[in-house]
């Protein structure tokens, strides 16, 4: 899936309701470690109150939490523990990476566009390799019908037109497909059609991607 895995939901940044999560890790019975990581941890969450941030204090483990706020699709999680705190950094984990990232905690403010755009990027690319990797093409809508009984990803054909002289195709389409609609064309690279619209007949003069609602 496009926008989650075995772990939960993963989310582009920007429509998070919850971008950053703060998790603190107190493993030791010192009092004055746990309060100096907590208090870095108040100061962290003060520094990033631009964002959508939420400092985790409950007192369930921090593995519990970890996948607690994987599976709700937090895009970034800061862990800060008494290593962390000694060497003046903290353990950045994006959703959309196995990797842990050390980041000065000096710079971690700064770092969050960076942060936030390599989470995206990830869930672009899976999206692109996700869409490449569930086309099949069709020049008729009989070809249509068959692929789409069996296919659940895309079906690439010509098509008349995607303004409104299309509509009344888009819409014989959907109805004699049991629901598949045009969903639209590469904005980006301009595909060069040939052949006719698989419904009026008539020479297309784009390329459109169809699918049916699940």
């Amino acid at each position: 899936a496009i926008h989650g895995d075995d772990q939960g939901l993963m989310l582009p940044f920007c429509v998070a309701p919850l971008q950053i999560v703060i998790v603190p890790i107190l493993f030791s019975k010192d009092e004055k470690q746990n309060n100096a990581i907590l208090k870095e941890c108040e100061k962290l969450l003060n520094d990033l109150k631009d964002y959508k941030v939420s400092l985790d204090l409950s007192d369930r483990s921090a593995g519990f939490k970890f996948n607690e706020w994987e599976m709700k699709g937090v895009p970034i999680r800061i862990e800060l523990g008494p290593r962390d705190l000694e060497k003046k950094q903290a353990t950045v984990s994006l959703r959309t990476s196995k990797e842990k990232l050390n980041i000065k905690l000096t710079d971690l403010k700064k770092k969050i566009p960076e942060l936030a755009e390599l989470n995206d990027k990830k869930l672009e690319d899976t999206a692109n390799k996700y869409f490449k990797g569930n086309i099949k093409d069709a020049s008729t809508l009989s070809e249509i019908k068959k692929i789409i009984e069996t296919h659940r990803g895309f079906v690439r054909t010509p098509f008349c037109s995607v303004a409104m002289e299309g509509k009344t195709c888009a819409d014989k389409l959907k109805a004699e497909t049991g629901g598949v609609d045009v969903c639209g064309y590469l904005f980006e690279k301009q595909e060069k059609p040939t052949g006719n619209c698989p419904v009026c007949k008539k020479k297309a003069t784009i390329v459109v991607y169809v699918a049916k609602s699940v």
